[in-house]
């Protein structure tokens, strides 16, 4: 959900914590951490910038320039993350008519170590309190979730993240976002045997040969149940010839 920033002494700005759906240096009475400028107001903490830029403290608090709070957002109900688009808000005092008023907006990554990113330059549309509005989408690719976003609010002159002048007034906001998680684990490998092929419904060649299931000689002849040769002698046991006198008295 929606966060509201707090003055921290290690970034010297406003920082949002935890993840949300919007970082804003809002408090929850409705003042705002970056009231003032300089020493018009004056500016608690200023100047409230993470590397130190200097606001210039020429003119009168709500007469001349001043830039009152910041608000980073998703555009959707999600916390934000890297990768989305999200809108800018930047309160501010414009003078006079506010046509030699510029914001300038930088975003980074890389708040430790800021290098700022230019993503627009609008004029104010009117004197006294006006809300400027710009969108930018938020790098992937980071490391802690850490990101800030600058708007140097500026009389005239040229763009850039830490112009001088007596009016200019520039504040930081450092916020944080989630990051996209990726998968560490080894993707699991398919197996090495391939998938069974689902059956033809038609063979795809005709046979090649006649079934070998038949015999492959026909039988070698018809059995032979009777004896293969007849008797070669006669029996030699014929009984002992008759005597061949007759007998004597």
């Amino acid at each position: 959900g929606p966060q509201v920033a707090q003055y921290s002494n290690q970034w010297e700005a406003p920082i949002c914590m935890a993840t949300g759906s919007e970082c804003s240096s809002i408090n929850l009475d409705g003042s705002s951490l970056l009231k003032g400028r300089g020493n018009l107001g004056p500016e608690a903490n200023a100047p409230n910038t993470i590397d130190g830029c200097a606001d210039g403290n020429a003119g009168s608090y709500l007469s001349d320039e001043s830039l009152e709070w910041i608000r980073v957002k998703s555009i959707t109900p999600s916390n934000m993350k890297e990768g989305d688009l999200v809108t800018v808000e930047a309160g501010v005092w414009c003078w006079n008519s506010g046509t030699l008023d510029w914001a300038d907006f930088y975003y980074t990554a890389a708040p430790s170590n800021p290098n700022w990113t230019p993503f627009g330059s609008i004029r104010c549309p009117g004197g006294g309190f006006q809300t400027i509005t710009t969108t930018y989408t938020i790098p992937a690719g980071q490391t802690d979730g850490t990101n800030a976003i600058r708007v140097n609010f500026r009389y005239e002159g040229s763009q850039g993240p830490c112009v001088s002048g007596g009016y200019n007034d520039r504040d930081d906001l450092v916020f944080m976002v989630e990051l996209e998680t990726t998968n560490t684990n080894s993707p699991t490998l398919p197996p090495t045997t391939p998938p069974t092929l689902p059956p033809t419904n038609t063979p795809t060649n005709q046979p090649t040969s006649a079934p070998t299931n038949a015999p492959s000689h026909p039988p070698t002849g018809a059995p032979t149940p009777s004896p293969t040769l007849a008797p070669t002698d006669a029996p030699t046991n014929k009984p002992t010839p008759v005597p061949t006198d007759a007998p004597t008295t």
